[in-house]
């Protein structure tokens, strides 16, 4: 099964916090705007964390569809969930949006 490359970077940790999924087992991240994708295909991200200096490598799977006409009129777009191999990842960004409190950052999500 083939892969669709997809660049993802994140200058601010209230931006990582809106697109954050953890009601994925092993994370994941809502990517607003994309479009033409069905369940289950198969992405490798190349994923840039605030103060990062280079992407990091990840695997993932569109677990969930957003269409742009929603009932919340949240973004549209996709739902992307990290394979098992890549739930170092989830950790990570649990590290880093600990440091800060989140209450009034709107999710893209739930």
């Amino acid at each position: 099964m083939t892969c669709t490359v997809l660049s993802i970077e994140y200058e601010s940790l209230a931006a990582l916090q809106a697109a954050f999924m953890p009601v994925f087992d092993h994370g994941g991240l809502f990517v607003p705007g994309y479009k033409g994708a069905a369940l289950g295909r198969r992405f490798f991200l190349l994923l840039t964390l605030p103060g990062q200096t280079g992407p990091l490598p990840a695997l993932a799977r569109c677990a969930w569809i957003q269409p742009a006409r929603n009932a919340r009129r949240r973004p549209g777009g996709l739902g992307l969930r990290f394979d098992a191999d890549c739930a170092h990842l989830r950790e990570r960004i649990e590290g880093l949006l600990a440091a800060r409190e989140f209450k009034d950052v709107p999710s893209h999500t739930f």
